[in-house]
């Protein structure tokens, strides 16, 4: 049975099986990748945690763990270790600061913690399931039939749609009946369909909401419910 492994995770623990890599931990560091950049500002966080915004560039920032009793000043030179770890989006295993290591993780301490998120994620989207089993199964009963039949086909083509996608999924299939529902009587009365949702898609938000949307829709969400509007007003398959 193939393994399905979009994030690598399968192919990474294989290959740290398989390295052979004679280094010190000073030497892993002395070769690693970095970036250096010089802090413009810098903030303790209020909750006592350790962890510093730190901020460069002109705005691009990120927060950082400094040991007790370290602080970081603006002017000081931070070396953040990892592929791209001078940019937005960079993957950071480890900073030093001011030529002095404050943290630098081994690859298998950086799968560890991969593997460690990925724990937690399983129990907390479990957890979750269970607690909004009720609501998400009301919710799937008030469907459209269409979109009943678009949830059915999910469900059926994956055992784990329900725990993984189906509340995700279910906030976009809700709002393109109501935003659908919305709108239907302006396609009947002779409007074009694709128009009127496009219309309403480009309304300001605090128009948007009035019919009732969920306001805590992602522009990924948002964007499917009224993809999925359309597909009803004009009666295609969603």
């Amino acid at each position: 049975m193939a393994v399905l492994d979009r994030a690598g995770d399968v192919d990474e623990f294989t290959r740290l099986k398989a390295d052979e890599d004679p280094r010190t931990i000073e030497e892993m560091i002395a070769q690693d990748e970095y970036a250096d950049i010089v802090v413009e500002k810098a903030e303790p966080y209020s909750d006592g945690s350790g962890y510093w915004t730190v901020v460069w560039d002109n705005g691009t920032g990120t927060g950082v763990k400094a040991p007790e009793g370290v602080e970081i000043k603006v002017g000081d030179t931070i070396r953040f270790y990892g592929q791209g770890a001078g940019s937005v989006g960079g993957r950071k295993h480890g900073w030093a600061l001011n030529g002095e290591v404050m943290e630098w993780l081994t690859p298998w301490e950086r799968f560890a913690e991969r593997v460690k998120w990925l724990a937690g994620y399983d129990r907390d989207k479990r957890e979750r399931f269970a607690k909004d089993k009720a609501r998400m199964d009301a919710r799937y009963e008030a469907l459209s039939p269409p979109l009943k039949a678009r949830i059915d086909r999910f469900r059926a083509e994956s055992a784990d749609f329900r725990i993984d996608s189906e509340a995700y999924e279910m906030v976009a299939c809700v709002d393109a009946d109501l935003i659908a529902n919305h709108l239907r009587p302006r396609v009947e009365a002779g409007e074009d369909a694709a128009a009127v949702v496009k219309e309403f898609y480009d309304l300001p938000w605090e128009k948007q909401v009035e019919i009732g949307i969920d306001q805590g829709h992602s522009g990924n969400t948002f964007g499917g419910a009224c993809s999925l509007a359309r597909a009803l007003l004009l009666g295609e398959k969603v």
